[in-house]
């Protein structure tokens, strides 16, 4: 598979006689609509319960301004783009059945990180888009958590345990070599009703790496664990990668990263 390294709304309508009244009626209103936010996902705003409430200040932050870039920029010369702007990181692929990626600057081996991902605006069926993790760029190798613009969820593994010139997909929860892989693009994947689907949605992907055993996360709630072999590299750096499926521009766009070592 060809790839590129460069690599609800709560309305209330207030009729109070008494000033008090209405003054507790909107306080308690503000409040609804602060859980309603907060628990639902899919924004800047982490979901209760979120992991990351328990780890303080990230050692890695990202607000995607552009004034102290954590991810790397285009290739003048490439297909993709990649670039900051309006507070976040975007990222344009016009190649059907095409990956690619922008790494970052920090890399850890133990560390819980996430991201906030936003569809594209015209996103279709699995048009993907997500974080590589323990990312080694020497070898081009790296795994990957993503979500589907349908909302399905996709975790695999790209340049290792015989993953070494596609995207594939881990089948069992123990993944040890290509037996354990679906290299084939025709993944049946999962689906939660933690994801927020469609055009222009939004989710916040988390992943927490102790040693071999990988826990994920979207908007604040666990999905998925597995423990990865050993012989795959538990150290490396962080990129954004957009998976494109369609013959028009693919996009995604990612906002808020943050990495905490050793949580």
């Amino acid at each position: 598979m060809p790839k590129s390294r460069i690599g609800a709304i709560l309305g209330l309508v207030l009729k109070g006689k008494r000033a008090a009244s209405r003054i507790m009626l909107v306080s308690i209103c503000v409040m609804l609509m602060f859980l309603a936010a907060c628990s639902t996902g899919g924004s800047e705003d982490r979901a209760s319960r979120d992991p990351a409430d328990d780890f303080g200040t990230p050692d890695v932050y990202d607000d995607f301004s552009g004034t102290n870039p954590e991810f790397e920029l285009d290739n003048p010369g490439g297909v993709a783009r990649g670039w900051y702007e309006n507070g976040q990181f975007n990222i344009v692929y016009p190649a059907r059945g095409w990956w690619t990626w922008y790494s970052g600057g920090s890399a850890a081996a133990d560390f819980y990180v996430d991201v906030v991902v936003f569809n594209g605006d015209q996103c279709a069926d699995r048009d993907a888009a997500g974080l590589l993790y323990r990312y080694v760029q020497s070898y081009d190798a790296g795994l990957l958590f993503g979500v589907t613009c349908e909302g399905g969820y996709f975790s695999g593994i790209h340049g290792a345990l015989g993953a070494m010139d596609g995207i594939c997909w881990f089948t069992n929860s123990t993944p040890d070599g290509p037996e354990d892989l679906d290299c084939s693009t025709l993944w049946d994947l999962p689906t939660s009703n933690r994801i927020n689907d469609g055009p222009g949605a939004s989710n916040r992907l988390g992943v927490r790496a102790v040693g071999p055993q990988i826990t994920l996360y979207i908007n604040g709630h666990e999905v998925d664990s597995f423990t990865i072999s050993p012989v795959v590299s538990q150290y490396g750096e962080f990129a954004l990668y957009l998976g494109s499926t369609q013959e028009d521009n693919a996009s995604a766009s990612f906002d808020d990263f943050s990495m905490w070592r050793n949580p």
